[in-house]
This record gives structure tokens, C-alpha cells and sequence, in this order.
């Protein structure tokens, strides 16, 4: 069976376009391109930030796990807050979280 080619940019491209559209998950992948530089999308970390911060304010569990994790580590601008990383995981908890 044949391979289906995986194509980054395209992917990057559709990602985008849901991110635009508010879907939480694109939002997601979308601001890790931004924060990065990755699958052909130029690093733009406060825009990234941006659909992160949307993304978990839609309860989307990996962008409360990620951002938890800057948080923890002071990344991206964020101060090292270790109680706002432990709240922002508490909130994957909860019953109306959006997983993967």
C-alpha cells in the first residue's frame, strides 16, 4: 500500500484557516506553528499566544496542559508562576474539557 505524502505546509495552511474559524483544537496546532516558526507559518509568538490563550479559554485540554507548562517554566514571556500552572491543570479535570 502506498504512502499518503505527508504535506507540512498544507497542513499548516488548513490548521490556520480552522484556527481562524475558532475551532479550539486548530487553535491549538495552529499556536505552536506561530510560537515556533513551523510548517511553513513565521514565528509570531504573540499572535500564537493569542490562539493558545482562546484555545484553553474554549477548555481545550492541550492548550491547558501547554500553557500550564510555561508557566511553569517563565516561557514565552509568561512570569514562572507555579500556581497558575497548577490551576490551569486542575482545569483539565473538568467535565466540559475538550480532549485531543
Amino acid at each position: 500500500m502506498p504512502a499518503i505524502p505527508h504535506d507540512q505546509r498544507k497542513a499548516g495552511q488548513i490548521f490556520k484557516r480552522g484556527a481562524e474559524l475558532k475551532h479550539a483544537h486548530c487553535q491549538y496546532l495552529h499556536a505552536g506553528a506561530l510560537l515556533y516558526g513551523a510548517h511553513g507559518i513565521e514565528k509570531e509568538v504573540d499572535a500564537g499566544m493569542a490562539y493558545l490563550r482562546e484555545s484553553a479559554e474554549s477548555k481545550f485540554e492541550g492548550s491547558l496542559k501547554l500553557l500550564a507548562e510555561y508557566y511553569e517554566k517563565g516561557e514565552f514571556d509568561l512570569p514562572a508562576d507555579s500556581q497558575k500552572a497548577a490551576s490551569l491543570r486542575a482545569e483539565t479535570e473538568a467535565d466540559d474539557v475538550i480532549g485531543y
